[in-house]
Parts: C-alpha cells; structure tokens; sequence
C-alpha cells in the first residue's frame, strides 16, 4: 500500500507543476528526508502523509492514501467556476439581444422608408 500511495504522491509533485524541493518546503519537510521517502529509503509516515492534506486542502485524502476517486478535492471551485462562466454567458446573451432589438429596429426603420418612397 505504501508504495501506491508513494506513487501518488510522486504524480501529485508533478500536477502541482513542482520540484521535490519545492515541495518539501510547502508540507514542512527537509528536502534530504522527502527524497528518502519518494525514493523508498525510508518507511512513509502518517506525519508527511498529513502535513500533505493540510498543505494541500484541494487533494483528496480518499485519492492520496487509497487510490479512489479524484485527485482534487475541489467541487467547491468546480462550482465556483461553472458559476462564474454561467454569469459570463448571461452577460454576454443579454448584450446580443439588446444589439439584435436595435438591429430590429434600425431594420423596421429602413423598411418603413422605402415603404413611404414606393407610395
């Protein structure tokens, strides 16, 4: 189990687009000790494996220590994001039908003037 678990965590330094130092320094641990652990020198320990989901509050603790579900733990951001687009659309559909009715209009107005002229 160890193993898979320290698999995860190699694939979790690369999503988080990080070096082994870089993340050693964001959980708290020597640089020297996470590579033992990333390498297999030395027995993985609940203490990294918290410091990991404390540091990192969006990784899924059901992914990290067995391997289901998602990596993130972020539907709150998910949600966030699908609602800030939703109101970008809203905006953006509410700006072209406020230029299609002057494009109506301006339309009605020309059709109006040539129906005069024809008369």
């Amino acid at each position: 189990m160890e193993e898979f678990v320290l698999q995860r965590i190699k694939e979790l330094i690369k999503k988080k687009s990080t070096t082994v130092s870089g993340f050693a320094e964001v959980i708290g641990v020597k640089q020297v000790t996470l590579n033992q652990y990333v390498n297999g020198d030395r027995k993985l320990s609940l203490s990294v494996v918290c410091k990991i989901l404390e540091s990192f509050s969006d990784v899924s603790a059901e992914w990290l220590l067995r391997g289901t579900g998602r990596l993130d733990n972020n539907s709150n951001e998910d949600y966030q994001s699908l609602r800030d687009s939703y109101n970008r659309l809203l905006g953006e559909n509410a700006i072209l039908r406020e230029q299609n009715s002057i494009l109506r209009g301006a339309s009605s107005e020309k059709s109006g003037k040539i129906s005069e002229k024809s008369a």
